[in-house]
């Protein structure tokens, strides 16, 4: 029986490659790795577990920071690799257990997905010899059922009472954009980056901020944020047939994303 809706699953920021990204379980670090061995498989067993709680999905959006890069910053330590086709390869093998038939890809920061070249597309190159559809764009726009979604990876950062303000204003920003003729005016706009999740409602508009694909481990985190928390999960969103009917959404976040015992005992 066909069902009243289309289901899409909504993602961002794997950082596929970093100790801490979605690693499925053959690439997973193996021998003396520490707690982030326990980290990759809580991260993934998490994953998978509601995802098969969602499935089917109809379309799966990933919103960009897919793999990690070269790690500049740090060196390279926190990496489980340092090739970038390499982390394509994870994040290919990651998102196709998502099981859609058609997948829509924003590329994310230069730093992560190369400044020269765009690694994410190598996802896209995957996901097309597997027979699916599949494309990757900076901004991308799309309609499912008649409603139209914009989407991107990044959007500005806000003190938790700030968060919904960035959004409000990518909603305005497409609204001037159609304005002049060159977005189409959207119903859901979907952003990422923060690795924060956020849902608003407002004059008829949908805005989404997604959660990261991502636990916490990086140093860059570790040593100079302390603002705000980071939420590992993604979003699930049915979007009726009927556009009489209003959307059903959900975000799937997991707490105690890193090793739970942080206090040493002396």
């Amino acid at each position: 029986m066909k069902r009243p809706f289309t289901r899409v699953f909504v993602g961002s920021d794997s950082h596929c490659g970093h100790r801490v990204g979605l690693t499925p379980p053959q690439y997973q670090s193996r021998g003396g790795y520490g707690k982030w061995e326990q980290v990759q498989d809580e991260l993934w067993q998490f994953y998978m577990e509601k995802l098969d709680y969602w499935k089917p999905f109809d379309v799966a959006l990933l919103n960009g920071d897919l793999i990690d890069g070269k790690g500049q910053k740090s060196g390279g330590s926190e990496l489980t690799t340092a090739d970038r086709l390499k982390q394509a390869e994870i994040a290919y093998t990651a998102f196709r257990e998502i099981g859609a038939k058609k997948y829509r890809l924003t590329f994310g920061t230069p730093y992560h997905s190369g400044t020269d070249e765009d690694f994410e597309q190598k996802i896209v190159d995957e996901l097309l010899k597997s027979g699916l559809d599949a494309d990757i764009n900076g901004h991308g726009f799309y309609e499912i059922n008649g409603w139209k979604i914009d989407m991107k990876h990044k959007i500005a950062n806000g003190l938790h009472h700030t968060r919904a303000t960035p959004m409000l204003k990518e909603i305005d920003a497409n609204l001037f954009w159609h304005l002049a003729e060159v977005e189409p005016l959207a119903d859901i706009v979907i952003r990422s980056h923060v690795h924060k999740s956020l849902g608003t409602y407002q004059d008829g508009k949908y805005g989404f901020i997604t959660p990261a694909l991502m636990g916490l481990g990086d140093k860059y985190g570790s040593r100079q944020c302390g603002n705000i928390t980071v939420e590992f999960g993604f979003l699930v969103i049915d979007i009726p047939n009927d556009r009489r009917k209003t959307i059903q959404w959900k975000f799937e976040t997991m707490k105690g994303v890193v090793n739970k015992n942080q206090c040493e005992v002396l």
